[in-house]
Formats: structure tokens, sequence, C-alpha cells
């Protein structure tokens, strides 16, 4: 029955055959395996959905660009806001000048409508550069000067002028990036500042009405008048804090004293301060230098401030006035009063410095005196300190006994008027060079009037 069941048996060269392409097939495939290892790998490029990704890539970088951009223009806008407030609404002050720091609104032989701001397009100006600070060469990306601005209701609007575009590539097999396309966005932004332009042409209506009451009455009665006008702003002479304070208050008693017509006089200035003061003034904790250096050319004495750097300065009119002045000018206060005072001096000649040891603040000096004199038919203002029955100088060669019929110099009438007008119901988070910090402030607008010589005043600052 087994026997029934066979078959014939299979061609055996057949049987060899199919068995040899196997081991050909191995052979080849050992072969082909060496080589690839010997001559290097070859990659095949453009994997799938290696463009698709890079596309993808390029469209979150763009997203990223346009986040920044928004939130940059965010904080630009409040930063240009407080600015151009503190500027009198100027972005570059080229129409009537400035009083220790405060640009004019109205000076001498001008209408308030000439010297005003051009509030608006000022803003721009500031805008634009406070963008371009931030946003220039972003990661790489040019957006820069891109903007037209426009102020709506109490938003402000950034127009794109032109795209920007986010470069597509993939990598090549020789690692090498290849340009394949580009991304393109426009990254306009709105922001709502909550912010009324108009402020400033209120201010300009109230500001007229304090001139005109300043003619005929001392500057607190004019201050509270325009407190009265308008329940929006907190009116003030001067607001100076910080440096400022340290830079204006020096400034304004130096150039006082040298305006002076007096001779045979003292100026004198007390520093020492109360501690509510010292607080407002925020003055404790640091130490404050000034540097002092004369243009015999121009006949001023440039006043700039060392430390902290603020980029504050001053030109002081010395009207050819001679003296003695300081090289360095160094004052700090703790919470509780006046910690420091000292003057350094320069002989000029030889170069040498000389300290004025005795004005420390621990002693019952504890201010400026400067003892204006004329020799020779020329005036001097010099820096000097009063002792007993004498005057020293930072020199002991050059002391001498109080002259007769010393007395303290007789100033001019004030002509020149610094105001701040606090906004009540309105911050905003911003940069200060007083303080060199970025936090929370109240908008303040700063400026200056001065009547004319026949009007002045011997109103108080």
């Amino acid at each position: 029955m087994i026997r029934a069941l066979r078959k014939p048996a299979r061609n055996n060269k057949k049987a060899i055959s199919e068995w040899d392409a196997i081991w050909i097939g191995v052979i080849v495939g050992i072969i082909a395996f060496f080589v690839s290892v010997i001559g290097g790998m070859k990659s095949m490029p453009n994997y799938v959905g290696e463009y698709q990704f890079s596309i993808i890539n390029s469209a979150q970088k763009a997203e990223n660009v346009l986040l920044y951009t928004h939130i940059t223009a965010k904080y630009s806008s409040h930063q240009s806001i407080y600015s151009l407030a503190g500027s009198g609404g100027f972005y570059n002050n080229e129409k009537c000048g400035e009083y220790l720091g405060y640009a004019f609104w109205l000076t001498e032989g001008k209408k308030l409508d000439e010297c005003f701001p051009d509030y608006r397009e000022n803003f721009v100006a500031m805008l634009n550069e406070n963008l371009n600070k931030h946003l220039r060469n972003y990661r790489g990306i040019a957006i820069t000067d891109n903007y037209a601005v426009q102020l709506k209701d109490k938003s402000i609007i950034g127009i794109a002028n032109s795209d920007v575009k986010i470069p597509i590539s993939i990598l090549s097999p020789e690692k090498k990036n290849l340009l394949t396309g580009a991304y393109s966005i426009k990254p306009s932004f709105n922001i709502n500042a909550n912010y009324d332009f108009d402020d400033y042409l209120e201010l300009k209506e109230i500001s007229g009405t304090i001139v005109q009451c300043l003619k005929d009455n001392d500057v607190s009665i004019c201050l509270n008048i325009a407190k009265g006008i308008d329940d929006k702003f907190d009116w003030s002479l001067g607001c100076d804090k910080g440096v400022e304070k340290i830079i204006y208050d020096f400034a304004e008693f130096y150039q006082d004293c040298l305006d002076s017509e007096d001779t045979n006089c003292l100026c004198k200035k007390d520093l020492e301060l109360s501690e509510e003061q010292i607080s407002n003034f925020g003055l404790a904790g640091f130490e404050y230098e000034l540097a002092l250096k004369e243009d015999p050319l121009n006949k001023k004495i440039k006043i700039e401030v060392k430390k902290p750097e603020a980029g504050l300065t001053y030109n002081a009119d010395t009207k050819d006035t001679g003296g003695w002045f300081p090289w360095k000018y160094l004052i700090s206060y703790t919470k509780d009063g006046l910690h420091d005072l000292n003057m350094i001096f320069i002989n000029q000649i030889t170069g040498e410095d000389y300290e004025y040891k005795d004005i420390r603040g621990l002693g019952p000096t504890k201010g400026i005196t400067i003892y204006k004199h004329e020799k020779e038919g020329r005036k001097y203002a010099d820096f000097v300190k009063e002792s007993g029955d004498g005057i020293e100088y930072p020199v002991p060669e050059r002391n001498i006994k109080k002259p007769e019929g010393l007395h303290e110099c007789k100033l001019k009438p004030k002509s020149a008027y610094r105001f701040c007008a606090t906004a009540k119901n309105y911050k905003l988070t911003a940069y200060d060079a007083s303080d060199n910090e970025i936090r929370e402030r109240s908008l303040v607008y700063k400026f200056a009037v001065a009547l004319p010589k026949a009007e002045a005043t011997s109103g108080l600052e």
C-alpha cells in the first residue's frame, strides 16, 4: 500500500540550483554590506515630512515675532507716554529751550502757542525710537523702522510698513541650510493704552491761566487757582527726585548766585533735610557725584552727573564771573539726614587735588557757601567755608577775615517757574533715571514758564 502512494523522485539538478541561488544572494548581501561600510553611508535627501516640518518651524518663529512685537509695543508705548510727559511733550526740544531740566511752554518774547509742543508727532517719534531699541536684530531678524503709528481714541496702533519674512530652510546632506522659501507676516499691533493725549490741551489752557495770574500774584496763589480749575491733576512747583533733585538744586543755587548783581556778600544753601523730605525725594542710601568743568570760551561751567549715571547736565552761565569752584561735588544722605558733603578742587597750575575736608555734615556746616566779591574790576564767586570771623578757602594761604559790610547776597526776583501736574487716576510701568528702576509710576507732566523781566515776582519755588 505504501509503495503505491510513493511519487517519483524530483530532479536533483533543480534542487541544487535553488540552494545555489540562496547562497549567491547571501554572499552578494554580505559584499554590499561591507562596501557600504567602507564607502560611507549614503542618505536619501528630503525625507517625507521634512518640508512640512520646516514650514511649521518657520510659522512658530513668526508667532514668536508677533508676540515679542506686541509685548515690546505695549511697554514701549508706556515708556514713551511717561518720558514724553516728563519732557514737557517734546522729543527734541528745539523750540524755546528749558529751565533746569523742564521744557519752556512760555518764555520771554514768545507766546504760548509758539512754544507749545506738537505732542502727538513727538510721541510717534519717541515710540519709534523705543521700539527700535528693543526690536533691533531680534534673533537675526531685522524688524526696525517699520511702523506707521496712529493714535485713535485711547489706543495706539502700529501699522507695519512691510512684511517680515521668516526663512524656510531644510538641512542638506552636506549639513547646510538650503533656503526653499519664506514665511511672511505683517507684525502690526494695537495697544489699548487707556490714555488720553488731549491731557496736553487741558494743561495748556490751565498753564495760560497760571501765567496771567503770576503777573499780579504770588505763585502759591496761582497754584491754588490751577487746582480749583480741574481736579484731574495734582499741581506742585517742581517735583525732582533722586539724582535730578541733587543736580538741579545745586545748579539753581549756583546760577541764582551768579546772576545776582550784589557783591561783598555770601550766597548760602542749607543742605540738611528732614526725614520726610529725604524719603519723598528718594535720596537715602546713595552717593551722588557731580563734575564741574569750565568752558571759558562760552563763559559756561558745565555741571554733569557722574554717579549714578543719568545723562543729566546743566550749563551754568558765568557771565564772565571768575572764582573757585569744585572739580567734584560729592553728597550723600541716610534716611535720618545729611551724611556727607565733600568738594574737591583742582589747582589749575599743578593739577593737584585739594580736599575740602571740613565740610562733612558732622560739624555746624551743613551746606554750601559762595563768596561774591570784586577785584580789579572783575567779579568773583568763590566756593568757601564760613568760619567764625573768617572765610576759608580750599587752601589755607587763601583764607581771609570777613570784610567789613559782608552780608547775605540779594538774589534777583524769580522770573521762571517749574511746574508739575500729576495725573491722579493714571499709572503705568516705566523706567526712570532718577532711581534707575522699572516699576509702576504716576504720570507727571513737567514744564516751565518764564515771565517778562518786568513782571518777575518774588514767588517761592
